[in-house]
């Protein structure tokens, strides 16, 4: 876990490891932001190579970074996390990360693979808890 919560803290200023409820949410909505905000600039600056099925899935992704999903927040608030459940959550974060990072260089026939992925961690994110 300490080489993923290193690199999380390195790439997300204020990234904090879900020790206490307050850090628990804010270290989601920093995830959120970050991979959001990856994924917002590559649809506006390709948004004209995209076609509607691309979008669409582009949009969804987008929409699940800008609103927290409450039935997680609230599990995830109140969980007693153990340290495995912890390290399972940065691990997931991290590929977050990594994904997101990937999104920028991506190709337009690139882009519904990543976006999948990214949809499919946060499916998992949601499962640890």
């Amino acid at each position: 876990m300490t080489e993923n919560l290193t690199f999380l803290t390195d790439t997300i200023a204020g990234y904090g490891p879900y020790g206490d409820e307050e850090t628990r949410h804010a270290t989601d909505d920093r995830v959120r932001a970050y991979v959001g905000e990856a994924l917002a600039k590559f649809r506006g600056a390709n948004e004209k190579q995209l076609d509607a099925a691309t979008l669409a899935s582009l949009d969804a992704v987008i929409i699940q970074c800008q609103f927290a999903d409450q039935a997680f927040v609230v599990r995830l608030q109140h969980a007693e996390l153990s340290d495995e459940t912890i390290g399972r959550m940065v691990e997931i974060d991290r590929r977050l990360i990594e994904l997101a990072d990937r999104v920028a260089p991506a190709s337009p026939a690139e882009i519904v693979a990543l976006a999948t992925s990214i949809d499919a961690e946060f499916t998992a994110r949601r499962s640890v808890l």
